[in-house]
């Protein structure tokens, strides 16, 4: 699925939306999420929309600063 805008234009999210998300998401669960648990929280972008930007879930959560100690 695809989120438009009002024109119905594809809504592209930048790094930084990606970032801010998985922070958001971290500061909600208390620790960094796993994709599972981001997806639960039905965040906007996607999983796959953070992992395909920043270049897998890990690489991710290093870029955003919410990496844990496992």
């Amino acid at each position: 699925m695809c989120i438009r805008n009002r024109r119905g234009r594809p809504i592209e999210f930048t790094r930084e939306d990606c970032i801010e998300a998985l922070r958001a998401a971290t500061a909600r669960l208390g620790r960094p999420p796993t994709i599972l648990e981001y997806e639960a929280l039905d965040l906007r972008p996607s999983a796959a929309t953070i992992q395909q930007r920043l270049g897998g879930w890990t690489r991710a959560k290093r870029c955003a600063g919410v990496v844990s100690d496992e």
